[in-house]
């Protein structure tokens, strides 16, 4: 394709970008499952310092993902993405080669600074590359990506974990995959004007607001998202009585991220039939009704409905916040406004560590974990209620 022409993404464009979204999600969910054989091989080390691999990437993204936006508007999201799967890869398989926690812990962390670029780019180059009915389709393909992703790739580091603590460090080579398709098939959206040039969308005088519920969507979104596979392993040993919890837990993870990727791909058709405030309501109320589920039935049927609900809230959250931003970007703004949704979408992962402890602290009794869910429900209905009183604002200034 020629300069004049501009440039068009194809299937291999899109297909590179969904492969880069997988990626988004899996900075712990990767190694999660290798934790036991990690506290084995550093003994003299505390279960929390630990636990820090899974949680300091997101930690990482929060610092950086605004600042990679800004580098991205400036330097371009293409040449941002190659960047960032570089130190993804890097940092992400350099705990395969080192032998000191500390060491371990900043790569980790950097490791978050390549976690941002990949959120920030791949984002704003589909709301770039993409407009109207075909843009919402991509955003929910990209959101079932992400949610496949981390649990392909959550299985992929269990199994490497069979061989060694450091072996499941090397399923972050797959960045590679993406790094090498990036080269070959994307290239910066056209910003002047012309045939094939990208025309700068007018941003809403309602930016801000439309910002403020989006950022604080995604980062409730992402409590209750994680909230449900944190703690599974102990309500399920606590409640069920299996032979094996640790695969039965997996069995309830997989109805979570199939069905969350089920409607994810179905969310254009959501998107005819319901204005986004609706869609988040309906996101917060599959969310609640799982939550009460896991309180009130201590079955698997029960527990499987629930996850299969709050996996289908999930699939219609992220894309109809994906989809709002989108509408008040322009290629000059694209990359710190899905910068700042990168940051809080994964300042809502770390920040899940340090809350539910205290959340089961305040449940407290026997029931704790049941409580926990219970109290996840209560915060979906109290949102839930938010976005319909939202919801008339949200009309006098958008059309539906």
């Amino acid at each position: 394709m020629s300069e004049e022409q501009g440039f068009k993404p194809g299937r291999m464009a899109l297909a590179v970008l969904l492969i880069a979204s997988m990626l988004i999600l899996m900075g712990g969910a990767a190694v999660a499952p290798a934790l036991p054989v990690i506290s084995a091989a550093f003994p003299n080390e505390s279960e929390f310092v630990v636990s820090l691999i899974i949680s300091i990437p997101s930690l990482g993204v929060a610092v950086f993902g605004f600042l990679v936006g800004i580098a991205a508007d400036r330097i371009g999201k293409v040449r941002t993405l190659i960047f960032s799967l570089a130190v993804f890869t890097v940092c992400g398989v350099s705990a395969y080669f080192l032998s000191d926690m500390n060491a371990i812990l900043i790569g980790r962390f950097l490791l978050g600074l390549g976690m941002a670029g990949i959120g920030v780019t791949t984002t704003a180059l589909i709301t770039e590359y993409y407009s109207g009915p075909e843009m919402v389709k991509i955003v929910g393909l990209q959101s079932a990506a992400m949610g496949i992703g981390t649990m392909c790739l959550e299985i992929g580091g269990g199994s490497l974990a069979e061989l060694g603590w450091r072996e499941p460090f090397l399923i972050y080579l797959i960045g590679l995959v993406a790094f090498f398709g990036t080269i070959l098939a994307l290239r910066e959206p056209q910003k002047r004007q012309g045939p094939g040039a990208i025309v700068e969308r007018p941003v809403p005088t309602d930016w801000k607001r439309t910002v403020a519920v989006c950022y604080l969507s995604i980062f409730v979104m992402q409590i209750l998202m994680f909230m449900y596979p944190a703690k599974i392993g102990y309500y399920v040993n606590e409640y069920l009585d299996v032979e094996n919890g640790s695969m039965m837990s997996g069995v309830f993870l997989a109805f979570y991220g199939i069905f969350n990727a089920v409607a994810c791909v179905l969310h254009p058709r959501i998107a005819e039939r319901f204005d986004r405030p609706t869609r988040l309501a309906l996101c917060y109320l599959c969310f609640m009704a799982g939550g009460v589920l896991m309180w009130g039935v201590n079955n698997i049927f029960t527990i499987m409905i629930a996850f299969t609900l709050s996996g289908i809230g999930l699939g219609f959250g992220i894309p109809t916040v994906v989809n709002w931003l989108a509408t008040i970007t322009n290629p000059k703004t694209s990359g710190k406004i899905m910068g700042g949704y990168t940051m809080m979408l994964n300042l809502g992962i770390f920040s899940t560590s340090f809350l539910l402890n205290p959340i089961l602290a305040l449940m407290g009794g026997p029931n704790e974990y049941a409580g926990m869910y219970l109290f996840g429900a209560l915060m979906s209905f109290i949102l839930m209620v938010a976005m319909m009183v939202y919801r008339p604002v949200y009309h006098k200034t958008q059309k539906w």
